[in-house]
């Protein structure tokens, strides 16, 4: 593959071909530029996690640092940058990644989960099918969470300790 200096100048050079074309920075091990045959420009890093004397049997890993234009080519070498100072300690960049990934999808499924409308059904829907529950006590149950409560707080997520909802202090 060939190596150049990537620049501004020679990105914006860089012309598609029949197959992706990937150009590697002389200066910053790793880093590169691919192209693809649609002209798409996409800055990479290319890293392997391998013991000493290794790393010529282990798999290259190849992430993705953004498309051109969403960045110039000075930002996606301090990206780079930041990426080989993480290989170097020996962390692992793409599985850093993956881990933030999941952890902000549990997040949003536990706020899901955790919303004041989707809570207030389940406990109205306990309550209601509970026994020795006079009617009346739960009609006006429904009416308090359906039309004041659930309208007021709609989706808002409740608090992951499980502990009550607290009102505001009322000090004189």
């Amino acid at each position: 593959m060939p190596s150049i200096k990537i620049s501004k100048a020679t990105v914006d050079a860089a012309q598609p071909g029949d197959a992706d074309k990937v150009y590697w920075d002389e200066t910053i091990a790793g880093f590169g530029l691919k192209v693809t045959p649609a002209g798409r420009k996409v800055y990479l890093y290319r890293y392997r996690i391998a013991s000493p004397g290794q790393a010529a049997k282990t798999n290259p890993i190849t992430l993705t640092i953004g498309k051109h234009g969403d960045l110039t080519p000075e930002e996606a070498k301090n990206k780079a940058k930041e990426l080989a100072g993480k290989v170097a300690v020996g962390a692992d960049p793409r599985a850093e990644e993956q881990r933030r990934r999941v952890e902000a999808e549990a997040a949003a499924r536990r706020d899901t989960d955790l919303a004041f409308d989707r809570k207030a059904d389940q406990w109205l829907d306990h309550y209601e099918h509970e026994k020795e529950r006079r009617p009346s006590s739960v009609s006006q149950a429904k009416l308090v969470v359906r039309n004041h409560l659930k309208p007021a707080l709609k989706s808002k997520p409740l608090r992951k300790s499980g502990s009550p909802i607290s009102s505001p202090s009322s000090t004189p």
